[in-house]
């Protein structure tokens, strides 16, 4: 079995993997508006990344139905009583084009007991409302454009705190030729019966947000063509250049690659995986070297490699590691002196190299403090078969299962 086909094993084993570019949230705080503030574009020290602070923003009470709140700190969102408008101005960018655009807006407290807290976000340009008139009996409140749910289930604890985040892209590039504002409201998803409070644009801190990517000064009759250069050969193993905090913890904890496969060709794949998958994403040269104690170092074995068995030792992950059997893994950051070192390990070949391509998912979601990673896991069902369709110079595809 070669480099590729043991790629493609674990492409067809190991479930769940999701390719993302996460917006920098870090880079976002302080730069959205304060009350009065205007609309011009705030950059961030990514030339690509540019932010709209919100211009108008509200939200309508069912209970107080003739009363405006467009002045207050907080914008309100709950279930059949309470939702939010935002109003943002890009129109600078008219008739351009924009890769990603982001809508970012801040919980800051929460009544009731769910834990995740979905949010439905509309999109409602072109329909009527104004920050100083709108209340729940003259506003947008039944029309517009369904975008997207959106949740909280990645906030740290259980106070309800962080940014939502909603993808917008498509229905910005669809209204920037109008050079009109764009609009968007919030509600309660059906089932959420918690209240939320977001800071609104007179808050002075964590404000609403529009986050654009990509090139904002291209015409859309020169937009880049999705795929554009790709064979579709990688599937979703991609590894496009992070930003913000989810390229800074990368490029901080993944510096090198240590392996030692000794011919093993599984393991050969999962150190040649992360070293691709670590070079994309952190922009630079990720080599891959033996097992040694390296800060910033990447460890991925069996527990027939030494180092392995020791550090996950220290991490007191050893009886974990041997529960999860051959398939499964440990994904644990270790202290080395003043530095640390990630650690993949497992019994078995197999476990160390899903274990790798979990890693890597990890980190292009941006969702997880590599600097205290414990986490192991290993698969449910002892045996699984991926359906696969071939399809050749355009012959129908055949009946057959990889």
């Amino acid at each position: 079995m070669d480099h590729k086909a043991v790629r493609g094993l674990a492409v067809a084993l190991t479930l769940g993997f999701l390719t993302v570019a996460p917006v920098d949230p870090a880079g976002a705080a302080g730069t959205a508006g304060a009350a009065g503030q205007s609309s011009a574009a705030v950059r961030f020290a990514n030339p690509a990344a540019t932010v709209l602070p919100a211009v108008a923003d509200t939200y309508t009470d069912s209970r107080t139905g003739d009363t405006n709140y467009g002045s207050g700190p907080l914008l309100w969102v709950s279930r059949g009583q309470q939702m939010t408008f935002l109003r943002f101005d890009p129109s600078a960018y008219r008739g351009r084009y924009v890769t990603s655009a982001k809508l970012r807006f801040h919980a800051s407290s929460r009544n009731g007991g769910l834990q995740q807290w979905p949010l439905m976000v509309y999109g409602i340009t072109g329909q009527p409302w104004s920050e100083a008139a709108a209340t729940w009996a003259h506003s947008p409140r039944f029309t517009g454009q369904w975008l997207e749910m959106v949740d909280g289930s990645d906030f740290d604890g259980l106070n309800g705190q962080g940014w939502y985040e909603a993808d917008v892209t498509t229905y910005l590039n669809a209204n920037l030729a109008k050079g009109s504002s764009i609009d968007f409201r919030i509600e309660a998803e059906a089932g959420n019966a918690s209240q939320l409070a977001f800071a609104s644009r007179e808050s002075g801190a964590n404000a609403p947000e529009l986050v654009l990517f990509g090139d904002t000064h291209t015409t859309a009759a020169q937009a880049p063509q999705a795929g554009a250069g790709e064979d579709g050969a990688d599937l979703w193993l991609r590894y496009p250049l992070l930003r913000g905090t989810a390229l800074r913890q990368a490029s901080g904890h993944a510096r090198v690659v240590l392996a030692a496969p000794a011919g093993n060709q599984v393991l050969a794949a999962a150190a040649d995986e992360l070293r691709r998958g670590f070079t994309g994403l952190t922009g630079r040269a990720v080599p891959v070297r033996a097992p040694a104690t390296v800060d910033g170092g990447v460890l991925v074995g069996t527990l027939d490699t030494p180092l392995v068995a020791d550090l996950l030792g220290r991490a007191g992950q050893l009886a974990q590691v041997r529960q999860r059997g051959a398939e499964g893994f440990v994904l644990a950051t270790v202290r080395i002196g003043h530095g640390s070192m990630i650690v993949v390990g497992s019994t078995g070949q197999r476990g160390a190299l899903y274990g790798a391509f979990r890693l890597l998912q990890l980190t292009q979601l941006g969702k997880t403090d590599l600097a205290r990673l414990r986490l192991a896991d290993s698969p449910t069902i002892q045996y699984r078969l991926n359906e696969h369709w071939d399809s050749y110079a355009g012959l129908n595809p055949p009946d057959g299962w990889s």
